[in-house]
């Protein structure tokens, strides 16, 4: 699974330098900026990777201004990218961390989170990928976790 594990970062890096400004030159056609490179997700957690075959769904996420989303964690590796705007992902527990545009996000699976644009006027657009297999979902929403709507 190594071999699944190395494609998924290529298919990331390539997605995501296709995104970064940059100005090629002479020397260098096609410069590379590393975003980031980790081996602990947002909440400290060790990444890992699911057993069998890959299956990878690269998502364009918008959430409207003044919205949030419902309270949910991840049964594969999450790995964001902050197109445009802010995104504030609060943790179960209530720990918070903001990311705007140009942020990386390397998600927890474990720790239930909602992402929040707090903006009035902007949406936040992510580039989204998860780096799962058949049979395990991307997405585990947590109802218990959410505010009863008014």
């Amino acid at each position: 699974m190594r071999v699944a594990s190395y494609m998924s970062a290529a298919v990331f890096m390539v997605s995501l330098t296709a995104l970064l400004p940059g100005i090629a030159s002479a020397a260098d056609p096609f410069p590379k900026v590393d975003v980031i490179t980790t081996d602990k997700t947002v909440m400290g957690e060790p990444i890992t990777y699911p057993t069998g075959p890959g299956k990878i769904t690269m998502s364009l996420v918008t959430i409207a201004p003044d919205h949030i989303s419902k309270f949910h964690h991840h049964g594969v590796q999450v790995i964001g990218y902050v197109l445009e705007g802010s995104l504030t992902i609060e943790y179960q527990g209530g720990e918070r961390k903001v990311f705007n545009a140009g942020d990386p996000i390397i998600e927890t699976m474990a720790v239930p989170h909602h992402g929040i644009n707090l903006s009035k006027d902007k949406p936040a657009r992510l580039l989204v990928t998860f780096l799962g297999t058949e049979g395990v979902p991307n997405i585990i929403n947590d109802p218990e976790l959410d505010a009863p709507q008014k």
